[in-house]
C-alpha cells in the first residue's frame, strides 16, 4: 500500500512538474506567435506602402509620357508654323525667271 501511495505521489509530482513546463512552454510560444503576428501585420503594411507606390509610380509615367506625347505635338506643330511662314517670306519662282 505505501508503495503504490509513493508510486501515485512520484506520478503526481511528475505531472504536476510537467504541466508547469507545459505551461511555460505554452506561454513562450504565445510570446513568439505574437512576435511573429506583429512582424507579419509590419510586412503586410509594408506590402501595401510598396503596391501604393507602385500604382503611383505607373500613373506618373503615365502622366509624364502624356505629357511628352503633348510636347511632342506641339513642338511638330510650332516647327509646321515656322516653316510655312518662312515659305511665304520667299519670292516666289516666278518673279525671278522675269
Amino acid at each position: 500500500m505505501w508503495t503504490q501511495i509513493i508510486k501515485s505521489a512520484k506520478e503526481l509530482f511528475t505531472i504536476s512538474e510537467r504541466s508547469t513546463r507545459n505551461k511555460e512552454e505554452i506561454a513562450k510560444l504565445r510570446t513568439d506567435f505574437d512576435t511573429l503576428e506583429d512582424k507579419v501585420d509590419q510586412l503586410t503594411t509594408a506590402i501595401h506602402l510598396l503596391a501604393n507606390d507602385n500604382m503611383r509610380m505607373k500613373e506618373e509615367i503615365k502622366n509624364n509620357r502624356e505629357a511628352e506625347t503633348r510636347e511632342r505635338e506641339n513642338l511638330a506643330l510650332r516647327l509646321e508654323n515656322e516653316m510655312l511662314k518662312f515659305e511665304r517670306r520667299l519670292p516666289s519662282g516666278d518673279k525671278q525667271e522675269r
